[in-house]
């Protein structure tokens, strides 16, 4: 089944504010300050620039092993040199390049 761009956003809408909590904490601020950090981490968002994604599987592959490591790997100063994953209480401990492919390639 092929989902609408519009169910897709409304679904997207839902599982954000489930997970923040309340749809009154989510602001723009939070969305431009990821795209900023996306730019700046990952070089192949970013306009004119030779380390661009040859194609969109690669691009969609790179976005998520980023988001994997910025969620799971990096100590956020903000969180009080904890992930987001182990504020929300997903992981236990900051996880390793080598854990996170170790989980990728299991599942």
């Amino acid at each position: 089944m092929k989902l609408s761009a519009g169910r897709r956003l409304n679904d997207a809408k839902r599982l954000s504010t489930k997970r923040v909590g309340s749809a009154k904490r989510l602001s723009t601020s939070h969305i431009e300050r990821l795209n900023l950090t996306l730019r700046t981490c990952l070089r192949r968002v970013t306009r004119l620039t030779i380390a661009h994604s040859k194609s969109l599987k690669h691009h969609v592959e790179m976005q998520a092993i980023f988001m994997a490591l910025y969620n799971f790997g990096r100590k956020h100063e903000t969180l009080k040199g904890r992930t987001p994953a182990m504020a929300s209480g997903l992981a236990e401990k900051p996880w390793s390049v080598k854990e996170l492919i170790e989980i990728a390639a299991a599942a």
